[in-house]
């Protein structure tokens, strides 16, 4: 028998929350016969092989602990196509192709991660069905993330599963049980990434001190939108809108070298689209708007020139590694929908006809 099995069964009871005496009853042996194959010391008969893998879902391959490369590259071709399919917009096929992965590797943690991952982008208002996909998947991918969180040991798993869970109770109304679950996560004083800086040293240690500031002012940023998404009387007053966007445009200023902005170069495009244009427009000065929208088209086709993966030359976010393109519902390139949603959206419908804006419009509809 392979020596692997004690460890493969140990996991798998444990995996099952079984008492040595549970497994025991189970499998109709002694308490003291599991507890010799746990320690390696004797093996089950193998009539019983059958028996106990299909009892925890495994195969006798799996439980004897050996490797099959074949199933290895399998799993890993699954998870691959499925990240392919979240970068090019197409959910439904990433669904698919997690549900197909789990019919042949019922027990992985990673696949029922993938699958919760996709089910709850469905639920995103990027998607045209997005009210109606939260209430078709909703006790899915509750069960999904409960099942995970009952069986699965990999922290990142875990914590990845356990903000995306408790997020989804919220949004389907279920505050308490949201929060019970979110206040389970580790608090930002007590994670990896606020410790591992401990163990670097000389260059390591700067370029991840930089990296830090990056993502901190990207939280920042957010927090500033955040306002203004949820503060109805800052909606309402165009002149402090404009201020709160200028300190996110000051931001990437004061961290970036003017040609070294990577995903701020779209991001603050988007900004000013969403939230500057608008509220130029609101107080008449409809020059200033266009101006920005110029603004705007240049940082696009600066951030359209990038490649996929690019370093920061900043001082300040040196040896920080961006990329162009993430997982997304929308199939449409970003140049697309900001052309589409935003162009052609009621933000800029006032300044349909000027000559300058529409100028603006066949520079982005060139990049697509």
């Amino acid at each position: 028998m392979n020596i692997n099995f004690s460890e493969v069964f140990k996991k798998l009871r444990r995996e099952r929350e079984l008492t040595q005496e549970q497994a025991a009853e189970a499998f109709s042996v002694s308490t003291q016969a599991v507890s010799r194959w746990e320690n390696g010391q004797t093996s089950p008969d193998i009539s019983l092989l059958p028996i106990i893998a299909e009892y925890f879902g495994v195969s006798i391959e799996t439980l004897l602990g050996v490797e099959n490369e074949k199933r290895k590259e399998n799993h890993t071709k699954y998870m691959r196509e499925f990240y392919q399919s979240l970068k090019e917009g197409k959910i439904y096929d990433s669904i698919e192709l997690a549900r197909a992965g789990l019919n042949e590797f019922p027990q992985s943690y990673e696949l029922m991660n993938a699958l919760m991952y996709a089910l709850f982008l469905t639920g995103s208002k990027e998607m045209k069905d997005w009210e109606e996909n939260i209430e078709k998947y909703k006790q899915e991918i509750i069960d999904l993330g409960e099942r995970i969180l009952k069986g699965c040991h990999d922290d990142d798993i875990r914590l990845e599963v356990k903000a995306r869970l408790g997020y989804h109770y919220c949004e389907i109304g279920e505050i308490d049980k949201g929060r019970k679950i979110i206040m389970t996560l580790p608090t930002e004083n007590f994670t990896r990434d606020e410790y591992l800086r401990h163990t670097m040293r000389g260059k390591a240690l700067l370029d991840y001190t930089g990296k830090g500031i990056a993502y901190y002012a990207e939280v920042i940023k957010a927090y500033i939108c955040r306002l203004i998404d949820n503060d109805p009387e800052l909606q309402n007053d165009p002149k402090a809108v404009l201020m709160h966007i200028s300190a996110t445009e000051q931001i990437d200023d004061a961290l970036f070298l003017p040609d070294d902005k990577g995903q701020a170069f779209i991001d603050m495009a988007k900004r000013w689209l969403k939230y500057s244009v608008p509220a130029l427009i609101k107080l008449g000065n409809i020059d200033k708007a266009v101006e920005v929208c110029e603004k705007a088209a240049e940082y696009i086709e600066k951030w359209h020139a990038l490649p996929d993966e690019y370093y920061h030359r900043s001082p300040i976010t040196r040896g920080t590694i961006s990329a162009r393109y993430w997982e997304t519902v929308d199939p449409r390139p970003m140049e697309q929908r900001i052309y589409e949603d935003m162009l052609c959206g009621e933000n800029c419908k006032a300044l349909n006809g000027n000559e300058r804006f529409e100028k603006v419009k066949e520079r982005i509809k060139a990049l697509f």
